[in-house]
């Protein structure tokens, strides 16, 4: 009878351990398909950056071909008339 009482409580464990398992499965799959998902909006997020930086970029090189007192920092015109290089 022992013997029938242990056998039971072992299976009983191991199907608990199991369910454990699965249930541990379960959350790593969420957890990396939630992981995906965030590294898509992210994506998205700088794709949707570079774009706005790019327009912002096509703007101010219409604003230089139509403002042509706008000199380039490089200039070493600029660094002559002793303006200090870190008022850029």
């Amino acid at each position: 009878l022992e013997d029938l009482v242990e056998k039971e409580e072992e299976e009983e464990e191991e199907e608990e351990e199991e369910e454990e398992e699965e249930e541990e499965e379960e959350e790593e799959e969420e957890e990396e398909e939630e992981e995906e998902e965030e590294e898509e909006e992210e994506e998205e997020e700088e794709e949707e950056e570079e774009e706005e930086e790019e327009e912002e970029e096509e703007e101010e090189g219409e604003e230089k071909n139509t403002h042509t007192h706008m000199k380039s920092f490089s200039d070493p015109v600029f660094f002559r008339a002793g303006a200090p290089k870190s008022s850029a």
